[in-house]
């Protein structure tokens, strides 16, 4: 098998010629610090060409880095979610995915290449997040159906990356309003709107409507509104990052993370190191902490 330093120069054959060594340090290190908790098909996985699994493998890695900052103690065996650590004494379960991209946002991607400008798929982009909750949700449920995870006391996290996807954009892959698409598939949060005075011009009202089902076909819609409608009270928040190799080099990550305030096991507010945290308050409003604003 080639090492990982030359895949890693492999990989980015044709970048920018100061940005390989970056890479190979970043994505190195990150492999040093993690594989005590890999299984023994990890580095396989990670460094084959099978489509998304190296930024899912790669997010795996950058969520134990993250919660070792932060103190913690990730742990990681061959049954179960992907990492498992305590909080306070909780036991808290990360379920990590990566979603593939579909049809649609490839040919975004394409017409942006070659046109320099596409309208986003924004309906897309929010199909791949739902899917992506949902298989995972499907997993844990079979995880509790076998006794690994314990529905009374356990904590259980989907981090949801949207590297595999292409959004790079560095705000936190907003959706369609100013919440991220995390927030979006778990709150039922559509889009937003503006009432305007015909006379005067003068916006009379704004806000941002509710949508509790997302078409994904003529005749099929499916659920966004896991955290309103109490069908996921077993997850007690979603972290979502566009973190990827190709940005991390040179600005830092963002994590977001949107708290279901319905869960069977509730985390505290600030205890998971996101750069902006979401949740619903006693008006039932999507409210926002942004650290990023305490820390300056």
């Amino acid at each position: 098998m080639m090492s990982l330093e030359n895949f890693i120069k492999k990989r980015y054959e044709g970048y920018a010629e100061k940005f390989i060594p970056l890479a190979v340090s970043h994505i190195t290190q990150l492999w040093e610090n993690y594989k005590e908790l890999a299984d023994r098909h990890f580095l396989e996985e990670f460094t084959s060409v099978q489509p998304g699994k190296f930024q899912q493998r790669y997010w795996e890695m950058l969520l134990a880095q993250h919660f070792r900052s932060l103190g913690y103690i990730p742990t990681s065996a061959d049954e179960g979610p992907d990492l498992k650590m305590e909080m306070d004494g909780v036991p808290v379960w990360i379920e990590a995915v990566a979603p593939l991209p579909c049809e649609t946002i490839k040919q975004y991607h394409k017409e942006m290449e070659c046109d320099g400008a596409a309208f986003s798929p924004s309906n897309a982009y929010s199909l791949r997040y739902t899917q992506a909750f949902k298989d995972k949700l499907d997993k844990i449920n079979k995880y509790i159906e076998r006794g690994i995870i314990n529905l009374n006391t356990d904590a259980v996290i989907i981090a949801i990356n949207s590297g595999n996807l292409g959004l790079y954009c560095g705000n936190g892959f907003d959706g369609k309003t100013r919440y991220p698409f995390i927030v979006d598939i778990t709150y039922g949060v559509g889009s937003y709107y503006g009432v305007i005075d015909n006379v005067t011009g003068a916006l009379v009202r704004e806000g941002v409507e509710t949508e509790l089902h997302l078409k994904k076909t003529a005749d099929v819609s499916v659920p966004k509104a896991y955290f309103r409608d109490g069908s996921a009270n077993i997850i007690s928040a979603v972290i979502g990052s566009d973190a990827a190799p190709e940005t991390a080099v040179s600005r830092p990550y963002a994590f977001h993370a949107v708290h279901n305030m319905s869960a069977n096991i509730k985390l505290p507010l600030g205890k998971l190191g996101c750069t902006q945290e979401h949740f619903v308050d006693s008006h039932k409003k999507v409210s926002t902490i942004d650290y990023s604003v305490r820390a300056a």
